[in-house]
């Protein structure tokens, strides 16, 4: 059985298991959870890194830039031109700049001064600034039933904050870099949306996002000189993986599921992400998992079960007017 068979199979059954359920909407949310969990370890990949010396700046870089050759020979082989409609190319360039390289940066950054667990934690209240946007400056119409499923999702958020570590913490600079990463992936996910970004060849789509941060990320280091070249094979290896399985896969499954869902609701079907981080670090870094991180799971967990029974978003929503 080839992989075109495999995928096949796999979508009918979730189409059997989601019968009410529309084809491309469980298209959407399979390839948004698919994501979430595939971002979700990057914590764990990233804090191997830190371990054998490794930067945020260096780790934001060798993400994308492992990525470039591979996608490149993927365009290549896959027949995919390179053009693109130059307003769609300078918006791409601009949101790929603040979602990949500047959200990653501040993401990693804010890790030293709060601790992974808390800067996730904060960086993922960016569903609610994204149905925000959309309701702000596109007049989206978000509902009900969308409204109660953030604040049950935002609760669940909150379950994974340790309020004794918050207390401990008498610099607030992680807080903020973790929270405005937040608002900065927003911007993106919105930017990806409403520019129509993701009517592209999704290919195409991260392998510009990962030339732009790849170079943004090298401008960067030229003033600061925080990019880290001398570490050990491993954290090379740990940063290909990282690499592979995020700026490549994960991206490129958001970007199928933002087409499908539209970024709001993919955006609450990607809080899967800190449920994977806390499960995958407890799992590979001996991280606590207490009760209020399973209520935060459960939380989330039922938000989403919510969400996808919502008729609401059962067809793709692009800014509906009042």
């Amino acid at each position: 059985m080839n992989n075109d068979s495999t995928v096949k199979y796999f979508m009918q059954g979730v189409a059997y298991a989601l019968p009410q359920v529309p084809p491309n909407k469980c298209k959407g949310i399979i390839f948004t959870i698919l994501s979430a969990f595939l971002f979700g370890i990057t914590p764990v990949l990233t804090s191997l890194t830190y371990n054998m010396g490794g930067t945020p700046e260096t780790v934001t870089l060798f993400r994308n830039l492992f990525a470039v050759p591979v996608l490149l020979l993927t365009l290549w082989l896959k027949k995919i031109p390179l053009s693109l409609p130059l307003p769609v190319l300078r918006n791409l360039v601009l949101f790929g700049i603040i979602g990949g390289g500047i959200t990653t940066l501040l993401l990693y950054m804010s890790y030293p001064y709060v601790g992974i667990g808390t800067a996730t934690t904060l960086h993922f209240l960016y569903p609610i600034f994204v149905c925000l946007m959309c309701r702000i400056f596109f007049k989206e119409r978000l509902g009900l039933q969308k409204i109660i499923v953030l604040f049950i999702a935002g609760a669940g958020i909150l379950c994974f904050i340790d309020v004794k570590q918050i207390t401990q913490i008498t610099h607030i600079t992680g807080l903020v870099l973790a929270g405005v990463s937040g608002i900065t992936y927003a911007i993106y996910m919105v930017g990806v949306e409403k520019k129509k970004i993701d009517q592209f060849n999704p290919w195409l789509i991260i392998f510009y996002i990962a030339v732009s941060v790849s170079i943004f990320m090298l401008l960067y280091s030229i003033p600061t000189n925080k990019i880290v070249l001398l570490l050990p094979l491993k954290a090379y290896f740990y940063m290909f993986v990282l690499s592979m399985l995020t700026s490549l896969f994960a991206v490129l499954l958001l970007q199928l599921g933002i087409k499908y869902l539209g970024a709001s609701a993919a955006a609450i079907f990607s809080l899967f992400e800190p449920v994977t981080s806390i499960i995958s670090g407890g799992m590979f870094l001996n991280e606590t998992i207490t009760v209020g991180k399973i209520m935060g799971c459960i939380l989330i967990s039922f938000a989403v079960i919510l969400l996808t029974t919502n008729k609401q978003v059962q067809t793709r929503e692009v800014c509906n007017k009042d």
